[in-house]
């Protein structure tokens, strides 16, 4: 669950075995986690009931990002990853640091970094390429300064 992306297999299935052993629901940051990806509702069932889902259903409520055949899992992991790793790394991290971080902030203070971020951002070597690039209809080659 603390993965920025998930992709699992049709045969996969999701589920917290803690009230099935006399557990409480609240390990690992599930609690924490849980409720903020698939709602109060959903994640109330799926800790106090020991519920199970399809892969099919995580992707639905939103546990998953998206559901490949067992063939195809390892070739869409390594797409994402060099997706990612093509990626300008400088945009990324702040842009994960904004993410996580909105779960807490008001809206003003959020806006506050997102202005910071872009500034720093656009001062970057990266964004120089990445429109450089753009221009010459090229993919761009970011360095990450």
């Amino acid at each position: 669950m603390a993965c920025d992306f998930k992709i699992a297999c049709e045969k996969a299935r999701f589920g917290t075995p803690f009230a099935r052993i006399g557990l409480a629901g609240a390990d690992f940051g599930v609690s924490y986690i849980l409720p903020r990806l698939v709602g109060l509702t959903k994640a109330t069932e799926m800790l106090m009931l020991d519920f199970l889902v399809s892969a099919q259903e995580a992707e639905k409520m939103g546990l998953i990002n998206k559901v490949v055949s067992s063939g195809e899992l390892q070739g869409e992991v390594d797409r994402l990853a060099d997706q990612l790793a093509q990626g300008a790394s400088l945009a990324l991290k702040f842009t994960k640091m904004a993410i996580n971080q909105s779960l807490d902030k008001d809206l003003s203070t959020q806006m506050d970094f997102e202005a910071y971020v872009q500034t720093t951002c656009m001062l970057s070597q990266d964004v120089r390429e990445g429109v450089q690039a753009f221009l010459e209809k090229r993919k761009p080659i970011f360095c990450g300064r």
